[in-house]
């Protein structure tokens, strides 16, 4: 009996012994080795998450106010026109020699959105040609209550901007092109949609095709409208003559009428193929600054130049409207 209980302790032991010496294994691998190779590694800093609306432990909420992200957003703007003028002045802006597409610097370069939406930007539309980049869609989408109101100035045969507009807000959407007989992606029957086939310029007239046009101060009046929230405008070369005319129009107005312009726009004028002067063009542009619109966004548009060759005559602007009184500027 003496001899069976002296082999089973034996046994046991020879049990416990390798289970120790896994156990010793693991601890040195853990404590020592595993702090070696650490030393090696590259060290990830640990941030809190923070959901939207808290503010993290032990630091200030530090995201400025809609006024004062403006104001600081102004002054670089500011800025950046200083530039622009002393590099146009450098490269001999009036005189002989000066050329848009001339290194160091081409066409739009001249014109950069250097300002900052104050809000969220989001791609409302298609990803292709017809999409625009709509500063603070976020304050239209979650504020139904709020009238809204979206002018469309040229729609041809896209209308997937004014659709997604009409599916996640309450906007209201007023579309206006004589070259079409209505909406696309099946909006025409949509109580929220409505067209006019009518072109709209620089004065109220029907031409000699017998074409409608009227300007966009004219047909605010129609409706009743003061303000507009969303001015859409791609009008193949008759923004200068349209924009001229609502600028005209609120020369003694506080504000342009809209809080944002998505504008297409082309260096040449509605019905002709000849390159805009360069310096109608930076005339038109401090026009548009001047009057309280600031560039947000630009997209060169390439597809004219990738499918049939033609110069780069065409790009998307974002502008934002920082006079008046409207929600993309109030805190």
């Amino acid at each position: 009996m003496a001899s069976l209980l002296e082999g089973s302790i034996f046994y046991a032991r020879r049990g416990i012994v390798p289970l120790v010496i896994v156990i010793v294994f693991f601890w040195l691998y853990y404590n020592l080795y595993q702090e070696d190779i650490n030393k090696y590694q590259p060290q990830c800093i640990q941030r809190p998450v923070v959901l939207s609306g808290e503010t993290p432990v032990g630091k200030a909420h530090t995201r400025p106010s809609v006024s004062e992200a403006l104001r600081r957003s102004e002054k670089l703007y500011q800025t950046f026109i200083t530039r622009r003028d002393a590099m146009l002045e450098r490269q001999g802006f009036g005189s002989p020699r000066f050329s848009p597409w001339a290194f160091p610097t081409v066409w739009w370069w001249y014109f950069q959105p250097a300002f900052t939406c104050p809000h969220e930007v989001q791609r409302i539309g298609t990803v292709a040609d017809g999409g625009k980049w709509v500063c603070g869609f976020s304050l239209y989408e979650e504020n139904r209550e709020e009238k809204c109101i979206v002018y469309s100035l040229g729609v041809n045969d896209d209308s997937t901007f004014e659709d997604e507009f009409l599916q996640r807000t309450s906007c209201e959407i007023y579309a206006f092109d004589a070259s079409v007989d209505g909406m696309a992606n099946g909006l025409a029957n949509n109580p929220r949609v409505h067209f006019q086939k009518v072109f709209v310029g620089k004065e109220d007239k029907v031409d000699g095709s017998g074409i409608q046009w009227k300007t966009l101060k004219t047909i605010m009046k129609e409706y009743g409208h003061t303000w507009v929230d969303v001015l859409k405008i791609d009008i193949e070369g008759g923004e200068y003559d349209t924009l001229g005319a609502v600028m005209a129009d609120y020369a003694g107005a506080p504000a342009l009428p809209f809080s944002q312009l998505q504008l297409e726009m082309h260096l040449f004028k509605h019905g002709t193929s000849r390159e805009i002067n360069f310096g109608e063009f930076l005339k038109f542009f401090r026009r548009l600054e001047a009057a309280g619109l600031r560039p947000f966004w630009d997209e060169p548009n390439l597809l004219p130049t990738a499918l049939h060759k033609y110069p780069l005559w065409f790009s998307e602007y974002g502008f934002m409207n920082i006079a008046g009184k409207h929600r993309l500027i109030r805190d």
